[in-house]
């Protein structure tokens, strides 16, 4: 699947904010991708432009390079409160709205519904995860970032490991202090 078939999927899904207007819903891949469909909606982007010219047009080098850096040290701040089994930290890191849909279809919305999802888990599993960030793009309040998840989860009940591999298109969103929050997640099994 490529970013802009990810995206496309998201934006059908969950990527448009509440305060926005809805968007108009497509189907396949062939059509406007969420992002477009979100600039346009924010008025800020004509359609004709593609995502990578939102990529290379969208702030000087710096900007991303330090919005890049603050998005990686969130990621690592995650991967340290799913090993700590922190549902609180974990929710500190997510937008009141966040919607969760895992690979398995199963859809999560809002961040008490997530941190009670998170609690779950956590009674029945030690977690260990892996994250490799593939890309991320950044445009204005918006990043995306495709990544690639190892999971080990142990049974605190005792039993075998469970090893899944996943892909993920995390949407992201800029707050008022520069700090980022996770707003949307995309979980798709290998």
């Amino acid at each position: 699947m490529t970013f802009r078939q990810a995206c496309a999927l998201l934006g059908v899904i969950t990527l448009i904010p509440a305060s926005m207007p809805p968007p108009r819903l497509t189907t396949g891949f062939n059509k406007v991708s969420c992002f477009d469909e979100l600039l346009e909606l924010e008025g800020r982007y004509p359609r004709s432009h593609s995502i990578e010219d939102a990529h290379v047009n969208s702030s000087p080098n710096s900007d991303i390079d330090s919005a890049v850096s603050k998005i990686a040290a969130l990621r690592e701040a995650w991967i340290a409160a799913v090993k700590a089994s922190d549902a609180d930290r974990l929710s500190s890191m997510v937008t009141d709205d966040v919607v969760v849909v895992h690979g398995n279809g199963r859809c999560v919305c809002g961040k008490n519904e997530l941190r009670a999802d998170f609690l779950r888990g956590f009674e029945q599993f030690a977690i260990d995860q892996r994250v490799s960030s593939a890309e991320v793009i950044v445009r204005d309040k918006w990043a995306f970032e495709i990544g690639e998840v190892e999971s080990t989860l142990t049974p605190i009940s005792g039993g075998a490991q469970i090893h899944a591999h996943s892909r993920t298109v995390v949407v992201l969103v800029r707050q008022s202090d520069s700090s980022w929050r996770v707003a949307r997640v995309l979980g798709l099994l290998d």
